[in-house]
């Protein structure tokens, strides 16, 4: 009222901090300088539009499956980044390793060093898991990001921030379905934070914006389990700031999700070994590569990882043989 502007859009440096934040408290401290710089005129909007979603998110008994949602998701961002640049008609492949042999090069969809080491080397930084110490041994900050089409800041509550809602259920190129996996990740973090950028040729005439928000855990006392929540304007938007303010940041387009002090448990070793050999048991046969990189470790190193199935593929087999089932509506086996 009475036109009082607030400011939600931060600035360079502020943004640079928001990109930088490893532990809890420092989540706090950010939210805190906002609030006193927007004056009090943030909000809070619950998960999937509804306030009892504890039951949607708590549905996974362990993290590290959690965490591979959002990696499926990451390429998914990059298989749905090629369809729109080569202009392929809808409905496009009929499948993902279709989609990555037909628009990759990638043959059967299945990767090995034997016949993709270029391939592999290439693609593999556009999705990127990092670790990061949160202060917390068994608790480690796991940010992953893509370089692939990026959401609208308009389009988030009904893709990554929705419950179930099925954007992708007629895209049979892309990997997931139902719209649910990635929010799983919230209930093994204190706070998520959020930042998209689409990439303005696929945004049709809106404006070209950043949007990112901060997604947490909030005990309610008239509720018997926690709901979780994440910040918006007055207007119950999305925030939003300028690209010119991604100068200091290592960010330019597509989607970055850190999970500040992510339980691992017995995930939480270092991740050259541990990781390396849970995602690509998980990810036996991902249909594009990916890379993870442990900055806790003393010699920090990228791994670039394409499933534990083109790995076999490159060991010498004596005898090998495959067979597909047909399982009718169901696909195949």
């Amino acid at each position: 009222g009475g036109g009082r502007v607030v400011s939600y859009s931060l600035e360079t440096q502020e943004v640079s901090d928001l990109f930088r934040i490893r532990r809890s408290n420092e989540v706090a401290t950010f939210l805190s300088q906002l609030e006193n710089k927007a004056k009090g005129q943030w909000k809070w909007r619950p998960v999937g539009d509804r306030v009892a979603n504890a039951s949607n998110v708590h549905v996974l008994t362990e993290s590290g499956p959690a965490l591979v949602e959002r990696i499926t998701n990451a390429i998914d961002a990059m298989l749905e980044l090629r369809h729109r640049e080569v202009g392929s008609p809808e409905p496009g492949p009929l499948s993902p390793k279709r989609a990555s042999e037909e628009w990759f090069g990638i043959k059967g969809g299945t990767l090995s060093r034997a016949k993709d080491n270029e391939t592999i080397n290439t693609l593999s930084p556009n999705v990127r898991v990092d670790l990061f110490d949160s202060g917390q041994p068994k608790r480690p900050t796991v940010t992953i990001t893509d370089h692939g089409i990026g959401q609208h800041p308009n389009d988030l509550p009904l893709t990554i921030l929705s419950l179930g809602s099925s954007n992708k259920i007629g895209r049979q190129y892309l990997c997931g379905a139902y719209g649910q996996g990635g929010s799983a990740t919230f209930a093994w973090c204190d706070y998520t934070i959020l930042v998209s950028r689409r990439r303005p040729q696929h945004s049709g005439d809106r404006p070209d914006l950043v949007g990112w928000t901060v997604v947490r855990r909030y005990d309610d006392i008239d509720l018997k389990l926690p709901t979780y929540q994440y910040l918006v304007t007055e207007s119950n938007m999305i925030p939003t700031f300028s690209p010119s303010a991604l100068a200091q940041a290592d960010f330019e387009y597509g989607t970055y999700i850190a999970h500040i002090s992510y339980e691992l448990g017995r995930l939480s070793a270092l991740w050259s070994i541990v990781g390396y050999r849970y995602l690509n048991n998980l990810l036996f046969d991902p249909v594009l590569p990916y890379t993870i990189h442990d900055h806790r470790e003393p010699q920090p190193q990228d791994r670039y990882m394409y499933g534990s199935r083109g790995r076999l593929a490159d060991a010498p087999v004596e005898y090998a043989n495959e067979y597909v089932a047909d399982l009718g509506p169901h696909g195949s086996l």
